[in-house]
């Protein structure tokens, strides 16, 4: 059984470096002598034991030099025989992959998000309250003393369109002769003004609508 040889260290020879770096550092002591009589007693002693054992401690070798080369084994990869190899396969989803492209080719782009955003925030701004009243009827019933100007206060509606349906109103005058429980109906337009009005009578339906020129006519 062989036996590991040591490694093969050689050592310097301390008095001999230590003289060499001795007669190095004259120059550097006679420079800082001065500093050094400053120094209180104490702290000379501290460094004149601090000193050497720094430079022992430098001047120590590694113990990595000059290793004998019969001690470093080499380290080889193992090989794996090509017998021993077996080859696998790895099978690709290809539609998958073709599936998710087309998504992402069809996905809308951000500036595409950012667009139907505004385009649905105009929307909503573009339908204001008013509009939204105009598209529906505001429903009032007649009460006990009610008069067609009471009524027209009562819903804010103004006097001056009171006063032009009152021009067509008609022979049998439906909207002066206003009873308790009748029902009183009135559109407006996207402005806000009265638009349609229609008092309902003995089952039937009166209405009065504004025309282009702004004035009423009663439907027939």
């Amino acid at each position: 059984m062989n036996k590991k040889k040591k490694p093969n260290i050689k050592r310097p020879d301390f008095k001999v470096q230590l003289a060499v770096v001795q007669k190095k550092l004259e120059p550097i002591a006679a420079r800082f002598s001065p500093f050094w009589d400053r120094l209180p007693a104490f702290h000379q002693k501290a460094l004149m034991v601090l000193l050497p054992v720094t430079l022992v401690l430098v001047l120590l070798p590694s113990g990595n030099q000059e290793v004998d080369s019969a001690t470093v084994e080499s380290i080889s990869p193992t090989m794996i025989p090509a017998d021993e190899m077996q080859r696998q396969t790895v099978s690709l989803n290809l539609e998958g992959l073709s599936e998710q492209e087309e998504a992402i080719r069809n996905a809308p782009s951000p500036y595409e998000l950012e667009q139907e955003k505004s385009a649905e925030e105009i929307t909503e701004v573009k339908t204001s309250p008013q509009e939204r009243s105009a598209e529906k009827w505001h429903d009032y019933k007649i009460k006990e003393g009610d008069t067609l100007y009471q009524v027209f206060r009562k819903n804010n509606l103004s006097l001056t369109e009171l006063n032009k349906v009152l021009k067509v109103e008609g022979a049998d005058k439906p909207l002066s002769n206003v009873k308790k429980g009748q029902l009183f109906r009135f559109k407006l337009n996207t402005r806000g003004d009265l638009d349609i009005i229609q008092i309902e009578r003995e089952g039937q339906a009166v209405m009065y609508f504004r025309m282009s020129d702004g004035n009423f006519g009663r439907s027939k």
